[in-house]
């Protein structure tokens, strides 16, 4: 540190400060010297080192400049024979923890180009830096389930519940380990997951109920339907609907469920916060549904519209959507949703006639006109939706 007590220098120690944001001086602010620790400590600096070996073996080098070093070696074309040296910055504690999470993040990028075996992974899981963990969790991302054994899945099994044991203990930070965890078993998809999973569906944080609810239906969608162990699973995410309070989890849930059409009939017959999730979802004009599941929707979404005692932005989702599936419905649907435009005009009730009057438009197009018509009012049906739920999100 210079005499000017508001400057931060970090020349002489491998780190000269220069580049983006910084003054030609080669000095830093205290603020853009925090700025630069927390990108380093997350593994987002840009900048590539010129001599990254040299920066790593220099005693008195900055741990910053050695982040970027790591980076650089780990991308470049002396990895392949320099693996060992980032494996030694891996294994020495002496090293700063951030210099060691780079190391571990880098086993991704050596991993994916076939320079290192997977025990470097296995050890970094037992780092006594929370980073270092969060790091190496993130970094096996990068490997194939095939190259994953049981025993890993136990030992990583058994961290999350330390990670557990240690959050409950008033550690907040392990919540990162838990996440990243639960994020990983979502992409290995192994069965030897799954009771760790459903375990952290009954969270008492939403955040990991969230990962684990996004983690169990990336899952589900990669398993065949008939599958008893999507069955397993389905029936864990079923179990929560009702109980579910909090309204991220519960849309996470409903987006995970929505392709199975059984419980696509459940959901749009739940209460009113899960039929509103629900119609808005199927309302996207991005959601796609197979001859079965549109039969179904179509009628649930009749019956949704025709619900009086709905709240209105539940109702205009149910209508807008069936504008945009008339086209698609068979001949008895059709006719359905027209007996329905019908009712509606009579007694359209309150916070609905803009959809109904979209409806209206839409059933009194010729068919040839009507996915044209449908195109130009898309972003109108869209803003009108969430016009109503966010009125109505204010409104409770």
């Amino acid at each position: 540190m210079n005499e000017n007590r508001d400057e931060v220098t970090t020349e002489g120690r491998g780190y000269t400060g220069r580049g983006k944001g910084k003054s030609n001086s080669g000095k830093m602010t205290p603020r853009e010297s925090l700025q630069a620790e927390i990108l380093a400590r997350l593994g987002l600096v840009e900048q590539p080192v010129r001599n990254p070996l040299e920066v790593l073996k220099n005693p008195h080098a900055d741990w910053i400049a050695q982040v970027q070093a790591v980076q650089t070696l780990a991308q470049s074309e002396q990895a392949a024979t320099n693996v060992q040296e980032i494996i030694r910055i891996l294994d020495d504690l002496s090293r700063h923890p951030a210099l060691r999470a780079a190391a571990a993040r880098a086993l991704a990028d050596l991993w994916k180009r076939k320079l290192i075996p997977l025990a470097p992974f296995v050890k970094a899981l037992t780092d006594p830096d929370l980073d270092v963990r969060v790091a190496a969790i993130q970094a096996l991302k990068a490997v194939e389930a095939y190259n994953v054994s049981d025993v890993l899945v136990k030992q990583v099994s058994a961290l999350l519940e330390e990670a557990k044991r240690q959050e409950y203990a008033s550690n907040n930070q392990y919540r990162r380990l838990r996440m990243a965890i639960l994020q990983w078993f979502g992409l290995l998809k192994k069965e030897g997951t799954f009771s760790s999973l459903e375990d952290a569906l009954n969270d008492r944080d939403w955040e990991i109920r969230d990962a684990a609810v996004q983690a169990i239906g990336a899952i589900v969608k990669s398993l065949p339907p008939d599958d008893v162990r999507r069955k397993r699973l389905e029936a864990s995410l079923e179990a929560m609907i009702d109980r579910e309070e909090d309204h991220v989890v519960l849309q996470s849930l409903i987006l995970a469920l929505k392709d199975h059409t059984p419980f696509r009939a459940r959901l749009l017959r739940g209460s009113n916060r899960i039929k509103e999730k629900m119609a808005h979802i199927l309302g996207d004009p991005e959601e796609q549904a197979d001859a079965s599941e549109l039969e179904t929707d179509i009628s649930v979404l009749i019956a949704v519209a025709h619900d009086s005692n709905a709240d209105s932005a539940v109702r205009s989702a149910a209508i807008l959507r069936l504008a945009r599936l008339l086209g698609r419905a068979q001949p008895r649907q059709q006719a359905d949703i027209k007996t329905l435009l019908s009712a509606l005009l009579r007694n359209p009730g309150r916070g609905i006639k803009d959809a109904v009057e979209i409806l209206q438009d839409v059933v009194n197009l010729p068919s040839s006109s009507r996915a044209d018509s449908l195109a130009q009012e898309r972003k109108k049906n869209s803003q009108i939706g969430m016009n109503d739920f966010r009125a109505h999100r204010n409104d409770t």
